[in-house]
């Protein structure tokens, strides 16, 4: 049986909503007038609704599309466009208010004011009626955070990347000056460009409410024309959200995939890249590739030229834009985790390179999960740092260049085999320290279809200087390690540390060292070479189980350690140093306060100093300098350790000798 309805006794409180009166003017933005003639008008807001978005809201829906004729004056307007302000006192001073306020902030006896943009003509009414009916709810839509995502803001380990973000909103609505219609940020995969673009969306529509702010996929497209997949996402026509008569913004991400849509480039873009248009701003997110099949189909480039100030990739200098992860933001992605330990360490091995970064926080916090905090130790989390294990872990990241990845490549596009040993040339010159150009006017149409296509699929990309490049140091260490092959009698297994190391210099060619040392080269690019040819010669001595890794310096700058060489029971560290550095007082920086004085080197945890060896090579001078080497030697949980500091003379290269330093 049904139970009889509660009715309630005589003198019974019965709950009544409690509601909320506000008054408000509508006011036309262009005018400064009322708004259609309207008189003050009266809504009441549940008590419940608490924020001036809420009462935005409300108001609209008194006058929207819904209403009969007559009484649907904000027809043509979105609720997002409309500006509230206190009183008409904070609208002569131009106080807006923010949808988040709290409208207890607000004088709930004040008449607010409430301004609407001016309709103009060239706007169709029955389009906009349509736009707003069907889509402009879709528009402005936040993006929410997921711990597990493989492009956009996770949950866990993230930065909101404020100073970026702000610096690239200034530039599509600056405070003086002309706003850029365009922006063209192209970096390779894994690089934070969608989660940037996330960012950059969230940004606009807290901020800047009166925006209609559209974000697209490219790469959920399909078969179809961005045309046709704006229409299906937003329900109106891109040209007509084109020629809304409000400040608008578009972001695309993976871009590459738009390049054949010839209506788009060569039409909407060019129009509004020269400036046609008043009003939208676009801002395009394009990556190198992902070893995609759609890669095959795809071109190269944009089909218009984006001028250099439009364009920003990685780099981030202090004039110029990048996408490159600051020391502050990585702070902030490690928070108050166990990984802040070893901050430093993730700073050098990220290489300022956000996806990197990521991955070494998400590949730590897999490794120590279950451990209480306070029983882990900065030289546990070290040593897994400097483990195959986290190479092993990255190399299955989206855009990470492997030989699995480059044979791929190889068979989508059907190479034959002289393309392919011209694109392993390129990456093995480039891995070697060489300087490579992408644009080199010396190079065969073989060269350049390489290129091409190493450039496209993220193997290389092209830094500041037109210089091709591995997107971090991990990206190449990533790159050689999958590379390594047995050497032919290796000969490390029982030999002491002073016979490897003098058996690895024995082993780089004094042709090459000598040509790096006359070579009209850079210093730092000649150090790169010189590093490489050190690695080459040190692999040929080892098998692939012990991992050998070149590593090198941060934005910073300072130069740090050059090889480390990681076995069952060794661990080394050599460091390179150029053009007459002093050893001797390198070595201090092993002394407590040191930039070497950490985990490994000045243990807090009882254990012995984890000591680091100093490579130095001497280039610039053609005078006779020596090999010289320590005898110190360590134990740390059954591994061998050692400190070792050498120098070559590469234009004397045969009168090596070997002394106590």
């Amino acid at each position: 049986m049904e139970e009889a309805p509660q009715i309630p006794c005589l003198g019974q409180q019965v709950m009544i909503p409690k509601t909320q009166e506000w008054w408000f003017q509508l006011v036309d933005e262009g005018t400064g007038c009322a708004f259609a003639n309207t008189e003050p008008d009266m809504v009441e807001l549940p008590q419940a609704l608490i924020r001036v978005r809420d009462l935005r809201n409300k108001i609209h829906a008194e006058y929207d599309h819904t209403k009969p004729a007559g009484r649907n004056l904000l027809a043509h307007v979105a609720p997002n466009q409309l500006k509230v302000y206190g009183d008409e006192a904070a609208y002569k001073a131009k106080k807006l208010c923010s949808p988040r306020s709290l409208l207890s902030e607000l004088d709930a006896q004040a008449t607010l004011i409430v301004v609407v943009p001016t309709q103009q003509s060239r706007i169709s009414p029955v389009s906009l009626v349509d736009a707003q009916e069907t889509s402009t709810q879709l528009f402005n839509s936040q993006l929410g955070f997921l711990r597990k995502t493989t492009g956009a803001v996770p949950s866990v380990f993230r930065t909101f990347r404020t100073s970026l973000v702000d610096d690239f909103i200034n530039l599509l609505f600056p405070t003086s000056g002309e706003y850029r219609p365009l922006l063209f940020i192209r970096a390779p995969p894994l690089s934070g460009k969608s989660a940037l673009c996330d960012l950059l969306c969230n940004r606009l529509v807290q901020s800047k409410p009166q925006l209609l702010v559209a974000r697209l996929l490219a790469n959920e497209m399909k078969s179809m024309s961005l045309s046709n997949y704006f229409k299906s996402i937003y329900k109106c026509e891109l040209e007509e959200f084109w020629g809304f008569n409000c400040e608008r913004v578009i972001f695309i991400d993976e871009a590459q995939i738009t390049y054949d849509d010839e209506h788009l480039w060569l039409g909407l873009l060019k129009n509004l890249y020269e400036r046609r248009y008043e009003g939208p701003r676009v801002v395009l997110f394009s990556s190198y590739g992902s070893f995609d099949p759609y890669g095959r189909r795809e071109r190269s480039g944009t089909p218009i030229a984006i001028e250099p100030s439009d364009t920003f990739g990685l780099f981030r200098g202090d004039t110029k834009l990048g996408i490159q992860l600051s020391r502050a933001e990585l702070d902030e992605m490690v928070g108050d985790s166990v990984a802040a330990k070893v901050g430093d360490l993730i700073w050098d091995l990220s290489s300022a390179h956000i996806g990197i970064a990521q991955a070494i926080l998400t590949f730590l916090d897999e490794q120590f999960r279950n451990k209480p905090p306070e029983l882990i130790d900065a030289s546990d989390m070290e040593l897994v740092l400097r483990s195959a294990g986290l190479l092993e872990f990255i190399k299955a990241k989206r855009g990470i260049p492997t030989v699995n990845a480059f044979e791929r490549v190889v068979q989508n596009h059907d190479l034959p085999d002289e393309s392919r040993l011209k694109m392993s040339e390129v990456m093995h010159n480039v891995a070697s320290g060489n300087v490579l150009l992408l644009t080199d006017e010396a190079r065969t149409p073989r060269s350049r279809a390489a290129v091409e296509l190493l450039t496209r699929y993220g193997f290389l990309y092209e830094g500041e200087n037109k210089q091709l490049l591995f997107a971090s140091n991990m990206h190449l260490k990533i790159w050689l390690y999958s590379n390594r092959t047995d050497p032919v009698g290796y000969m490390v297994s029982d030999i002491s540390h002073d016979d490897f190391v003098v058996a690895c210099v024995k082993r780089m060619s004094a042709s090459r060292l000598q040509h790096f040392a006359c070579g009209n080269t850079r210093s730092i690019a000649r150090e790169r070479q010189i590093q490489m040819e050190l690695y080459g010669a040190t692999v040929s001595c080892l098998p692939r189980d012990v991992l050998v890794t070149p590593e090198w310096r941060t934005n910073g700058g300072k130069g740090f350690i050059d090889l480390v060489i990681r076995g069952s029971s060794i661990l080394w560290f050599w460091e390179l140093l150029v053009n007459g550095d002093d050893a001797i007082g390198h070595s201090k920086r092993l002394e407590s306060g040191g930039k070497y004085h950490g985990s490994l080197t000045g243990s807090s945890s009882g254990r012995a100093p984890f000591p680091i060896g100093a490579v130095a090579v001497i280039n610039s001078k053609r005078t006779p300098e020596y090999l010289f080497m320590t005898n110190l030697s360590d134990t740390l949980d059954r591994l061998q350790v050692g400190y070792r500091r050498f120098l070559i003379d590469t234009a004397l290269y045969h009168e090596l000798r070997i002394e106590d330093f």
